[in-house]
Parts: C-alpha cells; structure tokens; sequence
C-alpha cells in the first residue's frame, strides 16, 4: 500500500466520464470509485454544472458510498458567482443524507482563487470605461514574425473590441483616443458603423481627438460626445486625391515610358507617360471626389445635428483651434485627458473605472474540444507573382500568387474550417497571379461557404480576386472597379546615350527585342502587345461574367475599361451585393455555416512567418532600392511629406517590363 506522511492508506481506482449536451453551458459528469482490495460496492456518484446567467452557475452533485453496513445516499446543490477573473465564490446546501435512519442537512460556503473551468465572464464592481486608442496606420493585416506565426491584424482586433464592448454588461462607456487616422474612408465608415452599434445598446462613447484631421474627425463624429485639447485644433479640411506625374522628368532622362492601355479609363500608366491628368483621368477624379465628398458631409452633419450645407461650410473654414471648434460647435467641450474621471463620475453618478481592452475581454476558454473556426483571408496591397514580400522601407506588404495558393489549399484541407471571408485591400497588379488566385478561390468557394469583404480598396486586380461568386461586402467608400488591365516598358536607350554609355545588341527572332529597354517598340510589336492585351482584357470580363451570371460581357464592359467607383456606385452598377463591413461578412459567414456568435474562432490567413525580399524594380535601380531600404525605416518614411511615401511606394516599382497589370490609377491622400 502507498505511504502517506509514514501512514499506510488504501488505495483506490477511480474512472470519470464528462460530457455537455450540445451546449458548453451544460457539463453532465459521472464518477465511480472501488477499493483495490477487491470491495464490490464501490462509490459513485454525478455532478452536474450550468452556467445559467452571465457569472452565476448552477452547480450540483449526488454522492453514493456505502457507510458502516448501509449505503447512503447525498445531495448537494449550490449557487457560483464569479466576481473577478480568477476568483470565485460560491455556497451549497448539502440536502438530507438518507442513510437508515438518520438524516443530516448543513451547508458550505468556498472561496475559489483559480476561478471556474467553465465558460463564466467576470462580473466588475463599479462602472467600467473601457479605453481605445486609435493611432496611426490601422493594417489590415501584417505578417507573422520570425519568432511567431500568427499574424496581426489590428484593424480587426479594434473591431472586435468595440463589439464586444456593445455586449459586455458591465462595461458602461467607451473612451476613443483617436490622432490623425492614416487609414482608408473604408476603414473610416467600419469604425463609425462599429461605434454606432456600441452607442444603440444605450452605452456612452466619448471621443477624444487632441490633433485629428478630416478623417479622423468623420469617426469621430460618431461619437456621443466629442472633446479636444486646450492646445489641440481640428485639421478639418476636407479631402483630396494626389496624382503623380513623371512624363516630364523622364523626357528630361532621355527615359522614354510605352505602354499599351486597354480604355480611355485606364490611366495609370499615365504617372510615367504624361506631364498631367487625360480628360478621362479629371472625369473620373471629379465623379469619385463628388461622390465620396457628398457622402461624408452627410453622414457628419447628421452626427452633429447640422445641414449638409452647413455642414459643407464649417469644412471650408477649416481649420480650427480648440476653442474656434468648441464655438462653432464641432467639439462639445475642451480639456486635458486626465479630466475625463471626472467627466464620467458626473455623467455615470460614480467614480469609474478605466480598462484596457487587452485585459476586459481576456478569453476563458470554456469549450471542449477544437472549435469550429472562420478564416479571414487576406489580399492586401499589390498582388504579385512569386512570393510575397514586405516593403522594407514603406512597411507595406503584397500579396504574392504563390504565398496565396498555399494559404487557400491549407484551409480547403483544414476541417476545422468550417467557412472563408476573403478580405480585399488592394489596388490590383499582375494579372497573371490575379488569375492563378482567382481559379483557387474558385474552388475553395465550391467547397466552403465564403464572402467577399472589401476593404478600402479593391479595385482592378483587388476586384479580378473578389469575383469568384460569393457575395461582395463593401461600404459605400470603398473604392472598387478599374476593370481593364494595361502593360508596358522603359526605353532607356536615351538615359544611356546622355551618360555616354553604348549598348550593342545582337538578334534572333522578329521580336526578340520586345522587352529591350534599349529600344521602343516597333509597328509589328506594338500590334502584338495590343493583341495579347486585348485578349487578357476579354478574359477579365469572362471571369466576372462567370461569376456574376446577372451580367453580361457587354454590360461589364460598359463599367470596365478602367472605371473606378465607390462601392455606393459600384452597387448600382451591380458590381456589389451588400452594404457593410467586415464584422458584417464574417456574421454573414458562420450564419452560412449554421454557427452562433460564440460557437467559432475567428483565425487569419496567411498564417505563417514573416515576409521576406524587397521590391523588384523594372528600371533595374535595385541597388538604389537596397540601400534606401537599408538606410530608412517603415516608421521613417511615415514621417516623410505624402509626396515622396508616394514615389517610394509606387506600386509599378515591383513589376517588370512587359507585365500584363490590373492596377489601381491612384491612391487617395486624405
């Protein structure tokens, strides 16, 4: 027999067997215990525990053990309360023993420091603000590091927050620091609708913006109240979109840029060919800005309590000090952040308490076995072949074919996901990897329930990868179209002759040259490249006719040849199904998938290491690209005026010669 402290003790063989009806709320157990020496009545017993309401759980056990020469028979029921993250207080009364004669009743009462193993959300005392800060850039996604694989995705994780403040109980208010917001309109119009949702279950949401410009004051605005600093001020301008222009620098090289575009819409090129924007370019500009524009205004003038017209003229007034804003009422009052405790002791009748979203919604996990999950896909920035890579020296990121299909094929092979939201925030690029991506899409589609969510951008390319036949989430800012692809080449045959430096080329074949960037493109090659680009362009229409039987080929290319459209427009243009969000494709996913709010993880794709390489340059500078990279960082060039992150990040920079492109034309500033 084992020892115990020198004292022999029996030993004992005990089996238990747990299991939860359909339900992770519920845990129905047995128990049953025998002496080793052989004794035929053994001791057992069942527990049963239901998580019934918010902390409290119900708990119960009946215990049968053979005491003296009879066996006896115990019930106990009791009440838990969880009233911290790890700590636990619960009671129990122990009900009649019957046992003979006898009968004997009493109660318990424990103090439980681990908490319970259960599925139990701690119940706070006092109210409870929870604060969130939203500065800088908001990526959709960033690649995993070397020394972790899962990736980040801050921009959901801030959704998710606010979401899961709007259901949290004892969480009274939200306090959004927000600074200058470098993110999308796209991303803009997520937060607002994601404040709203907060604000419609009756708590408070208080923004605090010191220094925030147009569009940090469009989320803003969607605040219950907003608040500055005595020193801070609005930069509320308006917005803008900034084109870049080349044509003349390079004729001043001796660079000559050709490129072969398929419609009038499809101005990209135009960066490396033109000295200005095309009719067609202004046009397009003028109805993407009017729309937009017409929107925002709207949306902040409703939030403020103001006509659109009013609303319009405080813009242009713009900008404004502290108290110039407080005056006209943009802000509804002025002070320091610490303020704010006394700001919420008078408006929740307490002294608050301040939270951080890393620690309220810390996850007990309370569910057995591997969950049911929900991938979020992503294609973000220029879609490439090969690889993708990070931008060393902007910090942005592409999305390569390769890279892309091992992501897909792992969760077509993964069972355990159950459906797919493919979220989009991408300008486009080459047209060779948009259609390996696409055919992989398709028959991951064919296989799992999936949804498209654009983000702020998914256009040319981004729109190629989104039309695969599941439905197209997008908000109305999104910027979305440019169906129509383009290609082209650098002669830099003048550059060399301006250096003094001669190059002898030698021959086989009509066109062996076609890609030389010493010489332009002959008659016979300039037909050839028009043809091959003609014929891409008509398998881009096949590809969304495919998947969106409601069109035609003829009805594409009245939208196509390069337009681009807000994703208000594009839904009149049946290019998009829904209106919303991300948060709105993935609800809209596991109700595909027959799943409840809680009965999923939600993980992202791709999920492994960090991306490598740098960005190949068609000019061939790459040793000018290395040492920028090595001599700047991504936070570095953050800094830098909007200008040169533009010329920096020019997304034709990471193509080659010759390269069929479905490309955005521009980027939006501000």
């Amino acid at each position: 027999a084992p020892l115990v402290g020198g004292q022999a003790v029996d030993r004992q063989y005990g089996l238990a067997v747990a299991l939860r009806p359909g339900i992770d709320a519920l845990t129905l157990s047995g128990d049953v215990r025998a002496a080793a020496d052989g004794d035929l009545d053994p001791q057992f017993g069942g527990n049963l525990s239901w998580a019934f309401w918010g902390p409290l759980r119900f708990v119960g056990r009946y215990v049968s053990e053979v005491k003296g020469e009879a066996r006896a028979h115990r019930v106990m029921a009791g009440l838990e309360f969880q009233v911290a993250r790890a700590a636990t207080v619960g009671a129990q009364l122990v009900l009649p023993e019957v046992r003979e004669a006898q009968t004997g009743a009493g109660y318990s009462t424990a103090v439980s420091l681990g908490g319970p193993a259960g599925p139990l959300r701690a119940t706070r005392l006092g109210p409870q603000v929870l604060e969130l800060g939203v500065r800088d850039a908001l990526d959709e996604y960033a690649p995993a590091g070397f020394l972790s694989r899962t990736p980040a995705t801050p921009f959901l994780d801030l959704l998710r927050d606010l979401q899961a403040a709007a259901h949290d109980d004892d969480i009274q208010a939200v306090l959004l620091g927000l600074t200058d917001l470098d993110a999308g309109w796209g991303q803009a119009e997520e937060l607002r609708r994601a404040i709203t949702a907060v604000r419609a279950t009756g708590k408070l949401v208080y923004a605090y913006i010191p220094v925030v410009n147009t569009k940090g004051y469009f989320v803003a605005s969607a605040a219950d109240k907003i608040f500055t600093a005595p020193a801070g001020g609005l930069l509320l301008t308006g917005i803008r979109a900034d084109f870049l222009y080349l044509g003349n620098l390079f004729s001043r090289l001796g660079v000559r840029a050709q490129f072969v575009a398929i419609g009038d819409y499809k101005t990209a090129p135009e960066t490396f060919t033109r000295e200005g924007p095309s009719d067609a370019a202004r046009e397009m500009e003028n109805w993407l800005l009017d729309d937009l524009y017409g929107r925002l205004v709207a949306a902040m003038a409703v939030s403020r309590g103001k006509s659109s017209e009013a609303f319009a003229k405080l813009i242009d007034a713009g900008p404004y000090t502290a108290e110039a804003a407080l005056k006209v009422g943009l802000v509804d009052g002025v002070l320091h952040y610490d303020e704010f405790e006394g700001v919420f002791r008078q408006t929740l009748g307490a002294s608050p308490r301040f939270i951080d979203a890393s620690t309220a919604f810390e996850r007990r996990e309370g569910r057995w076995g591997k969950p049911a999950r929900v991938a979020v896909l992503y294609v973000v920035g220029t879609i490439t072949d090969g690889e993708s890579v990070s931008n060393l020296l902007t910090g942005s990121v592409s999305t390569g074919a390769d890279t892309f299909v091992q992501s897909v094929r792992a969760i077509r092979e993964d069972h355990s996901v159950a459906g797919v939201v493919l979220r989009i925030d991408s300008p486009g690029g080459s047209v060779t990897a948009s259609d390996v991506m696409w055919r992989e899409l398709r028959l991951l589609a064919a296989e799992k329930p999936m949804v498209v969510s654009m983000g702020d951008v998914a256009a040319s390319g981004g729109y190629y990868v989104a039309a695969i036949g599941a439905p197209i989430f997008a908000t109305p800012e999104t910027i979305t179209g440019s169906i129509g692809i383009f290609t082209g080449k650098f002669d830099l045959s003048g550059l060399f002759g301006l250096l003094g430096v001669h190059r002898e080329g030698f021959e086989r074949g009509a066109h062996a040259g076609l890609l030389s960037e010493m010489k332009p493109w002959s008659d016979s090659e300039l037909a050839v490249v028009q043809e091959g680009m003609e014929t891409l362009y008509q398998l881009f229409l096949r590809r969304i006719v495919e998947s969106r039987p409601t069109l035609t080929t003829e009805a594409v290319d009245a939208v196509g040849r390069g337009r681009v459209f807000t994703g208000g427009q594009a839904m009149v243009k049946n290019l998009v199904d829904v209106d919303g969000g991300l948060l709105d494709a993935i609800a809209r996913t596991a109700s595909l998938c027959d799943l409840g709010p809680d009965d999923y993880d939600i993980v992202a794709y791709p999920e492994g290491g960090g991306f490598g390489g740098r960005p190949r340059s068609p000019l061939g500078f790459e040793a000018l690209t290395s040492a920028l990279v090595d001599g700047l960082s991504a936070q570095a060039t953050r800094q830098l005026p909007p200008a040169l992150r533009q010329i920096f990040d020019l997304p034709l920079l990471q193509f080659q010669s010759g390269q069929a492109m479905a490309l955005l034309p521009f980027v939006f500033v501000d």
